[in-house]
């Protein structure tokens, strides 16, 4: 049976909500670095075996630089940070971070790259979301919370890593089919975390044993099978119906389905002056997309 779009985009932004706690779980065990390297390398592989007809070496190899420029920032230096600064926040507050900082810095950086062109509308969201940035750090930077606050900062840094290896993608590697782009960049990126774990953490056969703690395989294998693999294919297929704008409405809902999961399960609370901060931070991602996001969407013609 064929899903509708409106199916596909619920179920997108529960997994992508759900993907939260279940970093949460996964850390309570295994250091962040060794846990976000091998979930990208395995859903990366994942990936490459489901779009093995579609690689073509010799393009590939033309474009190895472009590559692992792009992986680096979309997997190792984006999720690398965010799975370190997890640990120092809560799952909705780094939901809300992540998820609405995306359309705001994609802006950003499509202005000053020549991708896009100024609004003023859309600088308002940008301003705002920068103030929304700045309230959602002042309870770290009030109370002296050293960490808490690098929390933060890490997942402003991964997100933004990952918004300039997504324009440098849009640049560079658009003739790749998208499996096998996003098929690379996990499996590459993936593999330079794992290393960089290595040699940062410490990393022994005790660490591989974490695994057989249920609660952080339940964590892995969602993360890697819910929340890569398929996610990602769903994300794609959204895409196909509904274009990017209004696909990207799933940074709205996710942060919510963050921040309930959060609460519920953990019992994580915002003070009053994060939750103002969260608010308007999503506020400004939606001024920043702009009204196209919330009109009907077009039906997208389907290739011959």
């Amino acid at each position: 049976m064929r899903l509708s779009a409106f199916t596909i985009f619920v179920s997108l932004s529960l997994i992508w909500g759900f993907t939260w706690i279940a970093i949460k779980f996964g850390l309570e065990t295994t250091p962040p670095l060794f846990f976000a390297g091998t979930r990208f390398m395995t859903a990366g592989l994942i990936l490459a075996v489901i779009a093995r007809r579609r690689f073509v070496l010799d393009d590939i190899k033309a474009k190895w630089k472009e590559f692992l420029v792009v992986a680096l920032l979309i997997t190792t230096f984006c999720y690398g940070p965010i799975f370190w600064g997890v640990q120092f926040t809560s799952s909705g507050l780094a939901a809300v971070i992540n998820l609405s900082l995306i359309p705001i810095f994609l802006f950003a950086l499509g202005v000053g790259m020549g991708t896009d062109n100024f609004d003023w509308g859309k600088g308002a969201g940008l301003v705002m979301g920068i103030g929304g940035l700045g309230i959602l750090f002042w309870p770290e930077l009030r109370d002296g919370a050293t960490f808490e606050g690098a929390g933060v900062g890490a997942l402003v840094f991964g997100t933004f890593a990952y918004c300039l290896g997504s324009v440098l993608s849009g640049k560079w590697l658009t003739s790749f089919h998208p499996t096998v782009l996003s098929s690379i960049v996990m499996g590459v990126g993936g593999l330079a975390i794992f290393i960089w774990s290595l040699l940062a953490e410490p990393v022994t056969l005790d660490t591989f044993a974490m695994f057989l703690n249920p609660k952080t395989l339940v964590s892995w294998l969602f993360l890697v099978i819910f929340g890569s693999a398929i996610a990602l294919t769903m994300y794609l297929e959204l895409l196909r119906r509904w274009g990017p704008i209004r696909s990207s409405l799933y940074a709205f809902v996710s942060p919510i389905v963050a921040l309930i999961t959060g609460a519920i399960v953990l019992g994580e609370r915002l003070e009053w002056i994060q939750f103002a901060g969260a608010i308007l931070l999503i506020s400004a991602a939606a001024l920043v997309m702009g009204r196209k996001a919330f009109s009907e969407p077009q039906k997208q013609k389907t290739p011959a």
